[in-house]
């Protein structure tokens, strides 16, 4: 796995659809730290709910027409996003997005820029934030990988044999 291509080795994981969207999940779940709203936790158990396929389009509407008020009052758009425009990005992908790699890309991309721009907005004066947020987002990429080696590890590992 390449270092910080979190993208290439998604395409190339040979995972299923149900992983793909749980390895979004659990890139979100990771921003809880930063943006721990209500509607982030919403948004990560009807990813949760799509991965064991119990929700229907009447709570996949209903949830994202609340989700769509927060953003839209969070974020007026145009300028930079906040972290937490960013993990609410992250989330409503998960939620979502039909295509589970299509999900899984999109949040683990947002989800590296939430915390990155969540670390940098808590510097001080005179910091160098260009340089804080080169080794933030490196170190998210790098969390991610291990995610995604794990997941990717569990998928191949023996399963065990129903009596």
């Amino acid at each position: 796995m390449t270092k910080g291509n979190v993208s290439e080795s998604l395409r190339s994981a040979n995972l299923t659809d149900n992983e793909l969207r749980l390895f979004a999940c659990q890139c979100c779940e990771r921003l809880l730290n930063v943006f721990d709203q209500p509607m982030m936790h919403e948004l990560l158990e009807m990813g949760r709910r799509r991965v064991r396929g119990s929700v229907s389009e009447s709570d996949i509407d209903a949830v994202r027409k609340k989700s769509v008020a927060l953003y839209d009052s969070l974020y007026p758009g145009y300028g930079e996003p906040s972290a937490d425009v960013l993990a609410l990005s992250a989330a409503g992908e998960v939620a979502f997005t039909e295509n589970p790699l299509t999900a899984a890309l999109n949040a683990s991309g947002f989800a590296v820029q939430a915390v990155a721009e969540h670390s940098v907005s808590t510097l001080d004066e005179g910091d160098d934030g260009g340089k804080m947020m080169k080794k933030i987002l490196n170190q998210e990429h790098d969390a991610q990988n291990r995610l995604l080696s794990d997941m990717i590890r569990q998928s191949k590992a023996p399963k065990p044999k129903s009596k």
